[in-house]
C-alpha cells in the first residue's frame, strides 16, 4: 500500500507514538522520565502547586520523591522549588527534547509546520463540536 494513502488518523497516532518513544529514550539516556522532566520544566518559573498543575497525569508524588532524593527539588512549605542542580539537569533535559523536536521537523519548512498544526487544530475543533452536539455530520 502506498504510505501516502493511509488516513490521517493513522499518521496522527503514528506520529504521537513516535514522538513519545523518542522523547522517552532521550530522557532515559539522562536518567529521567517524562514526569520528572515535566515537573522540572514546570518549576522553571518559580515555586508551583505541582499537584494541581500535573495531577491529571498521575505519578507526581512518586516523581517528586525521586527528584528530591537526587537533590533537584526542595520543599518550601507546601511549595516545591528547583535547586541549582535541578536547573542544570532541566537544561540538559530540555536540550535533549529540543533535539528530538529538531529531528521531527527535518525537511519540513516553518510554513509547512504551521499549516499542519493549523489543519490539525481545526480538525480537533470540528470533532469537539461534533462530540458536544453543536454540529452534525454533513451528508454528502
Amino acid at each position: 500500500m502506498d504510505m501516502r494513502k493511509r488516513p490521517i488518523g493513522y499518521w496522527a497516532k503514528r506520529l504521537d507514538v513516535a514522538i513519545d518513544e523518542a522523547v522517552d529514550r532521550a530522557l532515559a539516556r539522562l536518567g529521567a522520565d517524562r514526569r520528572q522532566w515535566q515537573i522540572l520544566t514546570t518549576l522553571l518559573d518559580g515555586p508551583a502547586d505541582l499537584l494541581g498543575a500535573l495531577s491529571p497525569f498521575g505519578g507526581v508524588r512518586e516523581a517528586l520523591t525521586v527528584l528530591s532524593a537526587r537533590g533537584l527539588v526542595a520543599e518550601q512549605g507546601e511549595r516545591v522549588v528547583l535547586t541549582a542542580e535541578g536547573r542544570r539537569v532541566q537544561a540538559s533535559l530540555a536540550e535533549a527534547v529540543g533535539e528530538v523536536r529538531g529531528v521531527v521537523g527535518r525537511g519540513v519548512s516553518a510554513e509547512e509546520y504551521a499549516a499542519t498544526v493549523d489543519v490539525l487544530a481545526r480538525m480537533v475543533h470540528n470533532l469537539d463540536l461534533l462530540t458536544c452536539g453543536e454540529v452534525g455530520p454533513k451528508s454528502g
